[in-house]
């Protein structure tokens, strides 16, 4: 239990402190916060005898993820959107057809070859339409 909250502490300083290193220290700022929480994921991941809670961080980052959508949507102005980037988005809108129609196409020919090719097809639109991290 108390290792449980730590880590829990833990998971939700560490981006906080990150923050703060990336404001006053040269070598943070050149490498980012994302990266340095990225580097002390792994070290701390990979350390032997280290236990991590996995469903907690699954937890905390779906978590995190459902609190970020909507922030960010909040903030977003659609309309200066439409204004200032109408073939922009009109790409964008072309690319999420193409993807779709070209899985909606793909996915009947491999369906016998892959293994959850459904789902294969899944990971495949997201990461076209949104990038590794829809994956």
């Amino acid at each position: 239990m108390i290792g449980t909250i730590l880590q829990a502490v833990f998971y939700l300083l560490v981006p906080a402190a990150a923050l703060w290193l990336e404001k006053r220290v040269r070598v943070v700022a050149l490498m980012g916060s994302v990266a340095l929480c990225f580097i002390i994921g792994f070290a701390i991941g990979n350390t032997p005898g280290v236990p991590v809670d996995s469903q907690l961080a699954l937890d905390l980052s779906t978590a995190s993820v459902a609190l970020a959508i909507p922030l960010l949507l909040f903030s977003l102005d659609f309309r200066g959107w439409l204004r200032q980037a109408p073939q922009t988005l009109l790409a964008f809108l072309w690319v999420v057809v193409a993807v779709c129609a070209a899985t909606a196409i793909a996915l009947p020919m491999f369906a016998d070859r892959v293994a959850d090719s459904a789902k294969v097809a899944g990971m495949l639109v997201g990461v076209y339409t949104g990038g590794t991290p829809n994956l």
